[in-house]
């Protein structure tokens, strides 16, 4: 049994997209992050970072696997089923890469950017305004490589896909716009009505305690 502990983040969107496109049995154990719950003692004996997603493997009748890290979960999910990670090289070690652009670049800027744009009890403009120029060019960056690409590894839908689209799917609340780039609109637009990616975010958007939909 797979038991993913999250809440309604673009980190943990990223893991119930490819739980949805396996079709394996998992349940979610909501973390409300916003009220503290992530660092509460029973789950920082799960990740003593406090953070969220967590995943614990416990189907395969030895002693349960706990993974935390996003990108370290959807690798571990993929290399287990055999599925959206590629076996041979280059595809392998180009999903990889692109994999952790969004985990090392994109997803810490969007972050930032949500921070100032959303969540700081005052505001700061230049914040505001030095995280929304270096987003912009994150997406511009993006857009550009999906012009020659149907998906961010080449012409299948892998983990990268889902890594970048959990911030995506959540991209309002951080002030971002992928309204003017036309390739990734056609990238984003092509995921979200996969079966899978719809079931996945009313699945997290219905969490208890959850904000609405930002898709």
């Amino acid at each position: 049994m797979i038991t993913l502990y999250g809440f309604d983040t673009a980190n943990t969107i990223k893991i119930v997209l490819l739980l949805e496109e396996l079709e394996t049995g998992y349940a979610i154990r909501p973390v409300n992050i916003r009220q503290g719950a992530n660092r509460e003692p029973d789950f920082l004996a799960l990740n003593p970072l406090g953070k969220i997603p967590v995943l614990v493997d416990s189907g395969d009748g030895g002693p349960p696997v706990t993974i935390t890290e996003s990108a370290a979960i959807l690798i571990y999910l993929a290399e287990k089923s055999g599925g959206f990670l590629p076996k041979d090289e280059p595809d392998r070690s180009t999903t990889l890469q692109w994999l952790m652009v969004q985990a090392a670049s994109c997803g810490p800027i969007f972050g930032q950017s949500e921070y100032w744009h959303h969540l700081a009890s005052q505001e700061n403009p230049a914040a505001i305004a030095h995280y929304a120029g270096l987003s912009s060019r994150i997406l511009d960056d993006l857009d550009r490589h999906l012009a020659n690409h149907a998906f961010f590894a080449g012409e299948d839908y892998t983990i990268a896909d889902m890594a970048h689209f959990g911030w995506m799917s959540r991209r309002k609340k951080a002030g971002l716009a992928i309204g003017g780039r036309q390739n990734l609109r056609r990238w984003y637009d092509t995921i979200r009505e996969r079966p899978a990616t719809r079931r996945a975010l009313n699945r997290v958007y219905g969490l208890p305690g959850a904000g609405p939909a930002m898709h």
